[in-house]
């Protein structure tokens, strides 16, 4: 997995606009303006979302499958909200 798979992949499980993203894709990162965008036209993302569900979770047991359960997406800090 690489870095931007380990950054992103949280929030496009959760329906982001980075779940549309397809292998292949071409993706700008602008790190001076803080800007990540994909190249895809209105009527590809329209139809994208429109097809899109939620993947299953590929691991639902041990420390992992609780983990993925209890922890927020990294643009929520990525925090574990897990009650004793």
């Amino acid at each position: 997995m690489d870095v931007l798979s380990a950054i992103f992949l949280p929030e496009a499980i959760e329906g982001s606009p980075f779940s549309i993203i397809h292998d292949g894709d071409e993706i700008i990162i602008d790190i001076k303006n803080g800007k990540v965008e994909a190249s895809l036209t209105n009527e590809q993302i329209e139809k994208r979302q429109k097809k899109w569900k939620a993947p299953e979770p590929k691991t639902t047991k041990g420390y992992l499958g609780f983990y993925s359960k209890v922890v927020s997406s990294a643009s929520k800090g990525a925090i574990i909200d897990y009650k004793c």
